[in-house]
């Protein structure tokens, strides 16, 4: 036994011989209460061992007995006189029974046990044989009675001793499994006290490489702000600035243009759609080309406006034929309505291909100075900058609910550290008969 086991059995014998202590309190380590525990049940468990080799024994010689008295009704035949209807019966069965109750009995196989775990195997071992020879008994054996009147009930007697033997193993076991009951108990919740104190001692380890990290994080994100704080003061910074402001002023114009040409043809759509019912008539001076165009000026004016090449802008002859079919009367309007829309006609045609070359124009320019902002390399070293700073934050942020969630797990440990030493002081307590103290330096849960 090692020498430290050695001084920690004699701390506790020596505590329990004084005497004058009896009615005080004892403090214990965690580690001297595991070592008590596992003494009691060893001596225990060697308790039973011992209490079981004489039953054990005993089982030996019954079965040796029982199997004498089988070989001797194995041996004697009997006489074909007796009662003809149990003849056969008898013939028939008394093979099976022997071979079977032989099996059954060679199975219970004693020997020198070297420890409890033996005693259980050998005694659910001993009661699986004891049902196989009850079912015998109560099978083929009713038929062997019936001519080996003398041997059967000897046998009978032998058999029974087995179901003594097995209920006195038994209350061993039982009184064993009763007195270490509240031990184990105790020895388990030390043993998860020790496991709930490491898996406390690894979050702690990484609570402090999470803060290792979040340190780094916040040396990285100062880095890349100076870095960026350098490049916002610079000269190409500046042009960066003046160039997105003239793609939003852009934008704007482009808004306020595309606004204008759409309210032009917008209020010529229930024209249009008139004037289309007039052409598919065939009364039309349109080309096939500017009639499809005509259908999409209905259902898309602005798209339409959009794709059409200012060279030949079909829109112009399509409101020239609309003006005409109007003025002689193809296409009828109320009088107020027909001067209205004559004059949207007129300013349209006026306006159109001065609004075609200002949108290509104003469009032209924003792609320009859009290329130029993806071009720009300021531009996209601060984008870098911004997405690389982003990047550390999120990790910061993940960091922090890390930490978060490691506190909130030890908290729940150490409580239930806390309930577990209670549990077992109570139970040392009521296994050594006096007052235990557990002392371990347990760290009191996150207020």
């Amino acid at each position: 036994m090692p020498v430290a086991t050695l001084s920690i059995i004699k701390k506790i014998k020596n505590i329990f011989e004084k005497k004058e202590e009896t009615k005080s309190s004892i403090t214990l380590s965690l580690k001297e209460l595991e070592q008590y525990a596992e003494d009691e049940i060893k001596k225990l468990e060697d308790k039973a061992v011992a209490d079981s080799s004489p039953i054990v024994e005993e089982i030996e010689e019954v079965k040796n007995d029982a199997l004498k008295i089988l070989k001797k009704i194995d041996e004697r035949t009997f006489s074909e006189k007796i009662e003809k209807k149990m003849y056969k019966p008898v013939k028939t069965a008394k093979p099976i029974f022997i071979k079977g109750m032989r099996g059954a009995l060679q199975h219970i196989k004693t020997r020198n046990f070297q420890n409890y775990d033996d005693i259980i195997f050998f005694h659910k071992s001993f009661q699986n044989s004891l049902k196989s020879i009850d079912s015998l008994q109560k099978g083929t054996g009713r038929h062997v009675t019936f001519v080996y009147r003398e041997e059967m009930p000897r046998l009978g007697t032998e058999l029974n001793s087995f179901i003594d033997l097995s209920n006195k193993l038994k209350e061993i076991i039982d009184t064993k499994e009763e007195d270490t009951d509240s031990i184990e108990e105790a020895s388990t919740n030390i043993k998860e006290i020790k496991n709930l104190k490491e898996i406390t001692k690894e979050s702690s380890a990484r609570k402090k490489e999470i803060a290792k990290k979040r340190e780094k994080s916040k040396r990285d994100i100062r880095e890349l702000r100076k870095k960026l704080e350098t490049l916002e003061k610079s000269i190409d910074f500046k042009k960066l600035i003046s160039t997105q402001n003239k793609v939003e002023t852009v934008k704007e114009e482009k808004t306020q243009l595309k606004g204008q040409i759409y309210n032009q043809l917008h209020p010529l759509k229930r024209v249009f759609k008139k004037f289309k019912r007039i052409t598919e008539r065939g009364n039309s001076k349109l080309s096939k080309e500017e009639l499809v165009i005509l259908g999409d000026y209905i259902n898309h004016p602005f798209k339409t406006f959009q794709s059409e090449d200012k060279k030949s802008l079909a829109i112009l002859n399509i409101l020239k034929e609309s003006k005409e079919s109007i003025k002689k009367g193809e296409l009828q309007l109320k009088a107020k309505e027909r001067e209205k829309i004559i004059e949207k006609i007129c300013n349209l045609q006026k306006n159109c291909a001065d609004l075609k070359e200002r949108y290509e124009k104003i469009q032209k320019k924003e792609i320009s100075l859009t290329e130029k902002l993806s071009n720009s390399k300021i531009a996209s070293d601060i984008d870098k900058l911004q997405k690389n700073i982003k990047e550390i934050e999120n990790s910061q942020e993940q960091n922090i609910n890390d930490e978060k969630d490691l506190d909130i797990e030890t908290f729940e440990r150490e409580k239930k550290i806390i309930k577990l030493l209670k549990e077992t002081e109570t139970l040392a307590s009521e296994i050594m008969g006096r007052k235990i103290i557990l002392e371990e330096g347990i760290v009191s849960p996150i207020e």
